[in-house]
């Protein structure tokens, strides 16, 4: 190797070690945030939200429930649903949530009356299917909420085989 070409390798050595100590070390990556966050505030949600949601709950325990109402409010109330057109048995799917976390009940109003209830609140969220007497008739549902909460009941009529 000639004198002037190991010269050559020798300077450019320093060099880049000195570039090297200049350069800026390369960016960390951000951290990941370890929480989700929301800019919509809790509690919210519409009316149809709320039924959208639960609409596609129903359905996905339920996939051949048809629409039977949707209801929401803040006191107790009796609500009648439309006779349906499915051949028995047929049960009514019902899947309320409300605020606040006291329990609330449904009674589906018959010859042999039924009655079923979760706890408000967002720890779960409960879908009961009640089978109807006669379901060519009118099926009456008395809603029974804790005082202080608003509720919104999505129903649906279902064959009992689902």
């Amino acid at each position: 190797m000639n004198v002037y070409r190991r010269l050559t390798i020798v300077g450019a050595v320093p060099l880049l070690i000195a570039l090297a100590a200049c350069t800026p070390p390369a960016p960390s990556p951000s951290p990941t945030p370890t929480t989700a966050t929301s800019t919509t505030p809790i509690g919210t949600a519409t009316d149809g939200e709320h039924f959208a949601s639960q609409g596609e709950k129903v359905v996905a325990q339920y996939p051949r429930a048809v629409p039977a109402g949707n209801f929401s409010g803040d006191t107790d109330e009796t609500v009648t649903l439309s006779a349906t057109d499915l051949n028995a048995p047929v049960e009514v799917v019902l899947l309320l949530t409300c605020t606040g976390t006291d329990t609330y009940s449904i009674t589906v109003e018959q010859a042999h009356p039924n009655t079923v209830g979760a706890a408000c609140g967002t720890a779960g969220t409960s879908i009961a299917a009640v089978p109807l007497d006669d379901p060519s008739q009118p099926t009456t549902l008395h809603i029974d909420i804790p005082d202080g909460s608003d509720y919104w009941l999505t129903t649906y009529y279902t064959r009992k085989d689902g």
